[in-house]
C-alpha cells in the first residue's frame, strides 16, 4: 500500500475513527498471515462470483444501473457483468447491489454483518481507478473485515441485550 503519515496526537485526542485510521494505514500485504491471505483471496473470488451471476438476474441491480448511467461521469470502474465503466463510486454502489443480489454473500459468524458485498466491490473499483496491485487489493480488504467486524462485534451484543438476550 502507499506510504501515509499519520499526524502525532496526543492519545487523549485520538478517537477510535483516528485509532481505526493508523491501524489501516499501516496494515501491509508482509504483515497478514498466510492463513488469512488465504482466506481474503477466497471472499474476493466468492464476491465477484455473486456479482457475476447477480448480473443477469437482479432486477434492482439492473435498475440502479439505468439510473448511474443517467447520472454521467467520468468511466472510470467497470460494472461487472455489464462492462460499462462509470464514475467509481456508483460503480462500487451498483456492484454491492450485485454482491448481494443472490443472496449467497459471506456472513460473519458474530451475527449481523454481511462485508464481502460491500468491501469486494469498494477494493475492486479503487483498485481499477488507481492501479492498485492485487496485494493491496487483499491487504485493503483485510483491513476492511479488521475493522467491520471491530464495530459489529459490539454492536450485535448491544441489540442482543436490548432485545432481552444474553452475550454468554
Amino acid at each position: 500500500m502507499a506510504s501515509v503519515t499519520v499526524p502525532q496526537q496526543s492519545e487523549a485526542l485520538k478517537g477510535l475513527t483516528m485509532r481505526f485510521a493508523e491501524h489501516v494505514a499501516r496494515l501491509t500485504y508482509a504483515a497478514i498471515p498466510v492463513e488469512v491471505t488465504a482466506k481474503a483471496k477466497l471472499i474476493l473470488r466468492d464476491g465477484v462470483g455473486n456479482q457475476i451471476a447477480a448480473s443477469a438476474i437482479s432486477e434492482p441491480a439492473k435498475k440502479m444501473i439505468e439510473l448511474v448511467k443517467e447520472w454521467g461521469g467520468a468511466p472510470q470502474s467497470t460494472i461487472i457483468g455489464h462492462g460499462i465503466k462509470v464514475p467509481t463510486p456508483h460503480a462500487a454502489l451498483v456492484n454491492a447491489m450485485l454482491g448481494h443480489g443472490i443472496e449467497l454473500d459471506d456472513a460473519h459468524g458474530s451475527g449481523l454483518i454481511k462485508s464481502g458485498s460491500v468491501l469486494v466491490p469498494a477494493a475492486f473499483a479503487l483498485a481499477e481507478l488507481t492501479g492498485a496491485s492485487g496485494e493491496d487489493v487483499i491487504a485493503g480488504v483485510v483491513a476492511g473485515y479488521d475493522v467491520a467486524i471491530r464495530i459489529d462485534v459490539p454492536v450485535d451484543l448491544l441489540v442482543l441485550r436490548r432485545r432481552g438476550g444474553r452475550d454468554g
